[in-house]
Protein backbone atom coordinates (compact mmCIF):
# COMPACT_ATOMS: atom_id res chain seq x y z
CA UNK A 1 0.00 0.00 0.00
CA UNK A 2 1.60 3.62 -0.73
CA UNK A 3 1.82 5.79 1.80
CA UNK A 4 -0.86 8.37 2.90
CA UNK A 5 -0.64 11.75 2.39
CA UNK A 6 -0.44 14.26 5.70
CA UNK A 7 -4.17 15.91 5.35
CA UNK A 8 -2.37 19.23 3.65
CA UNK A 9 -1.53 17.09 1.04
CA UNK A 10 2.62 17.24 1.28
CA UNK A 11 3.98 14.41 0.08
CA UNK A 12 6.69 13.48 3.14
CA UNK A 13 7.76 10.53 1.75
CA UNK A 14 11.68 10.10 1.14
CA UNK A 15 12.58 12.46 -1.81
CA UNK A 16 14.08 9.54 -3.56
CA UNK A 17 11.10 7.29 -3.48
CA UNK A 18 9.01 9.59 -5.33
CA UNK A 19 11.17 9.49 -7.70
CA UNK A 20 9.96 7.48 -11.02
CA UNK A 21 10.97 3.39 -10.59
CA UNK A 22 13.35 3.64 -13.37
CA UNK A 23 14.99 6.69 -12.20
CA UNK A 24 15.24 4.96 -8.25
CA UNK A 25 16.63 1.82 -10.55
CA UNK A 26 19.41 4.34 -12.29
CA UNK A 27 20.30 5.98 -9.24
CA UNK A 28 20.99 2.73 -7.27
CA UNK A 29 23.31 1.24 -9.93
CA UNK A 30 24.86 4.12 -10.08
CA UNK A 31 25.57 3.55 -6.52
CA UNK A 32 26.48 0.03 -6.47
CA UNK A 33 29.41 1.38 -8.97
CA UNK A 34 30.52 4.29 -7.15
CA UNK A 35 30.82 1.99 -4.26
CA UNK A 36 33.18 -0.49 -6.24
CA UNK A 37 35.29 2.12 -7.73
CA UNK A 38 35.83 3.37 -4.80
CA UNK A 39 37.36 0.64 -3.50
CA UNK A 40 39.12 0.26 -6.50
CA UNK A 41 40.74 3.71 -6.05
CA UNK A 42 41.22 2.73 -2.23
CA UNK A 43 42.83 -0.17 -2.85
CA UNK A 44 45.56 0.72 -6.25
CA UNK A 45 45.66 5.01 -5.70
CA UNK A 46 43.64 6.77 -7.84
CA UNK A 47 46.53 7.79 -10.53
CA UNK A 48 47.11 4.37 -10.77
CA UNK A 49 43.77 3.03 -11.06
CA UNK A 50 42.41 2.48 -15.31
CA UNK A 51 38.68 2.68 -16.55
CA UNK A 52 39.46 -1.03 -17.30
CA UNK A 53 40.21 -2.43 -14.22
CA UNK A 54 37.13 -0.54 -12.47
CA UNK A 55 35.06 -2.05 -15.97
CA UNK A 56 36.44 -5.48 -14.77
CA UNK A 57 36.00 -5.10 -11.07
CA UNK A 58 32.46 -3.35 -11.17
CA UNK A 59 31.06 -5.45 -13.64
CA UNK A 60 30.43 -2.68 -15.81
CA UNK A 61 30.95 -2.40 -19.30
CA UNK A 62 33.86 0.52 -20.15
CA UNK A 63 31.32 2.10 -22.32
CA UNK A 64 28.11 2.72 -19.78
CA UNK A 65 30.61 3.99 -17.78
CA UNK A 66 31.48 6.41 -20.33
CA UNK A 67 28.37 7.14 -20.35
CA UNK A 68 28.19 8.25 -17.02
CA UNK A 69 31.05 9.79 -16.28
CA UNK A 70 33.70 11.25 -18.99
CA UNK A 71 36.68 10.32 -16.98
CA UNK A 72 38.13 9.53 -13.49
CA UNK A 73 38.12 12.63 -12.02
CA UNK A 74 34.18 13.09 -12.15
CA UNK A 75 33.57 9.25 -11.35
CA UNK A 76 35.95 10.82 -7.87
CA UNK A 77 34.06 13.71 -8.17
CA UNK A 78 30.79 11.40 -7.41
CA UNK A 79 32.06 9.59 -5.11
CA UNK A 80 33.26 12.05 -2.80
CA UNK A 81 29.81 13.68 -3.06
CA UNK A 82 28.37 11.10 -2.30
CA UNK A 83 29.79 9.87 0.71
CA UNK A 84 30.11 14.00 2.03
CA UNK A 85 26.21 14.12 1.45
CA UNK A 86 25.51 10.63 3.15
CA UNK A 87 28.37 12.19 5.94
CA UNK A 88 26.50 15.53 6.34
CA UNK A 89 23.53 14.65 6.41
CA UNK A 90 23.91 11.70 8.86
CA UNK A 91 25.88 14.49 11.33
CA UNK A 92 22.85 16.40 11.46
CA UNK A 93 20.58 13.89 12.02
CA UNK A 94 21.95 11.89 15.06
CA UNK A 95 21.57 15.69 17.12
CA UNK A 96 18.25 16.26 16.38
CA UNK A 97 16.73 14.25 19.45
CA UNK A 98 19.91 15.48 21.66
CA UNK A 99 18.77 17.16 24.85
CA UNK A 100 21.86 19.35 25.23
CA UNK A 101 24.88 21.11 23.28
CA UNK A 102 26.94 18.38 25.92
CA UNK A 103 25.30 15.94 24.30
CA UNK A 104 25.14 16.96 21.00
CA UNK A 105 29.08 17.22 20.46
CA UNK A 106 29.12 13.83 22.22
CA UNK A 107 27.14 12.43 20.00
CA UNK A 108 28.49 14.05 16.73
CA UNK A 109 32.40 12.98 17.47
CA UNK A 110 31.12 9.50 18.30
CA UNK A 111 29.59 9.36 14.79
CA UNK A 112 32.37 10.85 13.00
CA UNK A 113 34.57 8.11 13.98
CA UNK A 114 31.98 5.40 13.87
CA UNK A 115 30.90 6.77 9.73
CA UNK A 116 35.13 7.09 9.32
CA UNK A 117 35.30 3.57 10.53
CA UNK A 118 32.65 2.12 7.95
CA UNK A 119 34.16 4.09 5.13
CA UNK A 120 37.62 3.28 5.39
CA UNK A 121 37.98 3.10 1.28
CA UNK A 122 36.24 6.40 1.20
CA UNK A 123 38.94 7.79 3.81
CA UNK A 124 42.01 6.42 1.67
CA UNK A 125 41.05 7.66 -1.37
CA UNK A 126 40.44 11.26 0.02
CA UNK A 127 43.87 10.63 2.10
CA UNK A 128 45.63 9.64 -1.02
CA UNK A 129 44.21 12.20 -3.01
CA UNK A 130 44.15 15.65 -0.83
CA UNK A 131 47.70 14.43 1.21
CA UNK A 132 49.10 11.95 -0.65
CA UNK A 133 50.16 13.35 -3.93
CA UNK A 134 50.90 16.51 -5.76
CA UNK A 135 48.49 16.12 -8.48
CA UNK A 136 45.59 16.35 -6.73
CA UNK A 137 41.92 15.89 -8.44
CA UNK A 138 40.44 19.07 -9.56
CA UNK A 139 36.73 18.84 -10.72
CA UNK A 140 33.82 20.95 -11.26
CA UNK A 141 31.27 21.26 -8.07
CA UNK A 142 33.99 21.24 -5.74
CA UNK A 143 32.30 24.88 -4.51
CA UNK A 144 29.11 23.16 -3.95
CA UNK A 145 30.48 20.50 -1.39
CA UNK A 146 32.42 23.28 -0.12
CA UNK A 147 29.41 25.15 0.59
CA UNK A 148 27.54 22.33 2.15
CA UNK A 149 30.30 21.58 4.39
CA UNK A 150 30.61 25.51 5.76
CA UNK A 151 26.59 25.02 6.04
CA UNK A 152 28.14 22.42 8.54
CA UNK A 153 30.42 24.51 10.37
CA UNK A 154 27.64 27.22 10.94
CA UNK A 155 25.52 24.65 12.53
CA UNK A 156 28.47 22.99 14.50
CA UNK A 157 29.49 26.61 15.70
CA UNK A 158 25.57 27.07 16.89
CA UNK A 159 25.47 24.01 19.04
CA UNK A 160 28.99 25.66 21.05
CA UNK A 161 27.14 29.08 20.70
CA UNK A 162 24.20 27.89 22.71
CA UNK A 163 26.66 25.97 25.26
CA UNK A 164 28.30 29.34 25.78
CA UNK A 165 24.58 30.84 25.99
CA UNK A 166 23.71 28.43 28.75
CA UNK A 167 26.97 28.50 30.24
CA UNK A 168 28.09 24.75 29.92
CA UNK A 169 30.60 25.74 27.61
CA UNK A 170 33.64 28.11 28.77
CA UNK A 171 35.04 30.58 26.45
CA UNK A 172 33.37 32.47 23.34
CA UNK A 173 34.51 31.93 20.13
CA UNK A 174 31.65 29.38 18.75
CA UNK A 175 33.67 29.32 15.19
CA UNK A 176 37.04 28.52 16.56
CA UNK A 177 35.75 25.95 18.74
CA UNK A 178 33.83 24.29 15.83
CA UNK A 179 37.25 24.44 13.91
CA UNK A 180 39.40 22.98 16.69
CA UNK A 181 37.21 19.94 16.84
CA UNK A 182 36.97 19.15 13.61
CA UNK A 183 40.48 19.49 13.39
CA UNK A 184 41.02 16.90 15.82
CA UNK A 185 38.73 14.83 14.47
CA UNK A 186 40.65 15.03 11.02
CA UNK A 187 44.23 14.44 12.99
CA UNK A 188 42.83 11.21 14.77
CA UNK A 189 41.33 9.25 11.45
CA UNK A 190 44.20 9.95 9.23
CA UNK A 191 46.64 8.71 11.77
CA UNK A 192 44.06 5.93 12.42
CA UNK A 193 43.84 4.91 8.55
CA UNK A 194 47.58 5.63 8.04
CA UNK A 195 48.71 3.11 10.76
CA UNK A 196 45.73 0.48 11.21
CA UNK A 197 47.80 -1.72 9.73
CA UNK A 198 51.74 -1.32 11.22
CA UNK A 199 50.75 -2.39 14.66
CA UNK A 200 51.18 1.45 15.75
CA UNK A 201 48.88 1.79 19.26
CA UNK A 202 45.36 3.36 17.72
CA UNK A 203 43.84 6.06 19.56
CA UNK A 204 40.58 5.67 20.72
CA UNK A 205 37.34 8.02 19.93
CA UNK A 206 36.92 8.95 23.99
CA UNK A 207 39.88 10.12 24.20
CA UNK A 208 39.79 13.38 21.70
CA UNK A 209 35.97 13.51 22.92
CA UNK A 210 36.88 13.81 26.73
CA UNK A 211 39.97 16.02 25.52
CA UNK A 212 37.67 18.11 23.77
CA UNK A 213 35.07 18.87 26.57
CA UNK A 214 37.51 18.95 29.54
CA UNK A 215 38.74 22.21 27.52
CA UNK A 216 35.59 23.64 26.92
CA UNK A 217 33.27 22.30 30.16
CA UNK A 218 32.45 25.64 32.65
CA UNK A 219 34.57 24.42 35.29
CA UNK A 220 31.90 26.18 37.81
CA UNK A 221 29.50 23.56 36.30
CA UNK A 222 32.41 20.59 36.83
CA UNK A 223 32.17 21.70 40.41
CA UNK A 224 29.24 20.63 40.91
CA UNK A 225 29.35 17.09 39.42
Amino acid sequence: MAPSLPSNGTDRRDPEERLPRKERERQRRQREFLTTAEEVFSRKGFHSTTIQEISERSEFAVGSIYHMFRNKDEIYAAILEMRMEEYLTLLEEVIEDCRDPVEKVRTLIETKFRFFSDHKPFLRLFLDTTFGSDENVRFNGVEQLVERYEGYLKLLAGIFEEGIRKKLFAGNDPIGMALAMEGMVRSFTTYMIRHEEDGAPLPEFSTIREILLQGILNTNKNRKK
